[in-house]
């Protein structure tokens, strides 16, 4: 096999190991924007309307960050089942070749 074609599983787990990092960060996001509020009075009385205004960017950014979440909580357990059936074809190759 010529290096240009050489898979190595090591490579794709620490892409996984990457990718779960992201997802924390991501999942630590996600716990602080769902925690976090605006009291009414946050911007003092004449501007009493700017925390409800603001709401529902808010909630759309909420949303943004957990479809974030979501996405690379996906795309880590695809990589997952890909290293695991590059595995399974590297170990039937090889005991194709050692017999």
């Amino acid at each position: 096999m010529t290096d240009k074609y050489a898979l190595l599983t090591s490579e794709l787990q620490a892409h996984v190991q990457h990718l779960r990092g992201v997802s924390d960060v991501l999942g630590e996001a996600l716990s602080a924007a769902e925690g976090a509020g605006m009291p009414p009075d946050a911007f003092g009385v004449l501007f009493t309307a700017v925390p409800g205004d603001l709401g529902a960017m808010v909630e759309q950014a909420v949303d943004a960050v957990r479809d974030a979440v979501d996405s690379v909580s996906t795309s880590t357990d695809n990589m997952i089942d890909t290293v695991a059936e590059y595995d399974e074809v590297e170990r039937g190759n090889a005991e194709t070749f050692a017999s």
